[in-house]
């Protein structure tokens, strides 16, 4: 289903099932904080390219190095907080990769779904991981 959206904070663009409102345009730019990392939107220019979003990097919270498995740091994300980083590219296992993706020879590979909307409209049932009535 695409469609058009206005501004989320962003410009205009074409919508989809995966992306129902225009990224920021600071998510657009990629301008991500420190335990983010770059994907598409799901949402596209009305060119057809693909419109950047921020989300959540994987890794959890820690103290300092030791707490991170190998090839992450304990970086700073603000508020007092620091959480386990991937500082080298790739990566080895899905764990590497944020929500969504997969890890498929050695690269985080898109293998997100779009959830089915309900019926009389509105946003998709997916916080509950289940299908629209």
């Amino acid at each position: 289903m695409a469609g058009t959206g206005g501004s989320g904070g962003g410009e205009a663009c074409v919508t989809s099932d995966l992306c129902f409102s225009c990224p920021s345009a600071s998510d657009a730019s990629c301008d991500c904080g420190p335990a983010e990392v770059c994907i598409p939107s799901g949402c596209e220019t009305f060119g057809g390219d693909p419109i950047m979003t921020c989300a959540p990097a994987p890794g959890g919270a820690c103290v300092s190095n030791d707490d991170c498995p190998p090839e992450y740091e304990c970086i700073s994300v603000g508020f007092g907080k620091s959480q386990c980083v991937k500082t080298t590219p790739g990566c080895n296992s899905a764990d590497d990769c944020t929500l969504g993706f997969s890890c498929e020879g050695g690269s985080c590979v898109d293998r997100r779904v779009p959830c089915a909307s309900p019926r009389l409209g509105g946003p998709p049932n997916c916080q509950r991981g289940s299908a629209a009535p």
